[in-house]
């Protein structure tokens, strides 16, 4: 990761990364963290971050945003409230988040993996969102069931 990405990546630095969206268009960034594991890979994936001004957002689209505590956070869109509050996760997490969407700052257009770029619009990357997501759907349904059955076996 270069200086650049890490001072992007630091929290209350959303000001920075909106400039350099409006000046170049786009920005690619390095993945920090596990949370979009097995989509995108820390130290090894790169995203390409376009602004999200007049892109109409959709289940399955990476929006980059900030949390209240000024960090910013790449997670997937897996439904929208009818209030317009985004429901957001990554695809490793079990927690949903509740994003406005005046937090949310750019999205991403894919990733470069190994000096190769992967656009999420690709018919490969739908798959595999829509598997992150009912994927993630299947494993609580278990990790419910598992609950249940040891509650009832303690009765």
């Amino acid at each position: 990761m270069t200086d650049n990405q890490k001072e992007l990546s630091s929290p209350g630095k959303t000001l920075d990364i909106k400039a350099a969206l409006r000046e170049c268009g786009f920005i690619v960034h390095g993945i920090k963290g596990v949370s979009m594991l097995p989509t995108l890979i820390e130290a090894t994936d790169s995203v390409r971050l376009v602004p999200s001004d007049g892109i109409a957002l959709r289940k399955y689209d990476i929006p980059l945003y900030t949390r209240r505590d000024g960090s910013l956070v790449l997670h997937r869109i897996i439904g929208r409230r009818k209030d317009g509050v985004w429901i957001i996760r990554g695809d490793n997490c079990l927690k949903k988040e509740y994003i406005p969407p005046e937090r949310i700052i750019a999205v991403a257009e894919g990733y470069y993996r190994d000096g190769e770029y992967h656009p999420f619009s690709a018919p490969e990357a739908i798959k595999q969102a829509r598997l992150a997501v009912a994927g993630h759907t299947a494993v609580v349904m278990k990790s419910y069931a598992r609950r249940l059955k040891n509650r009832l076996k303690r009765k």
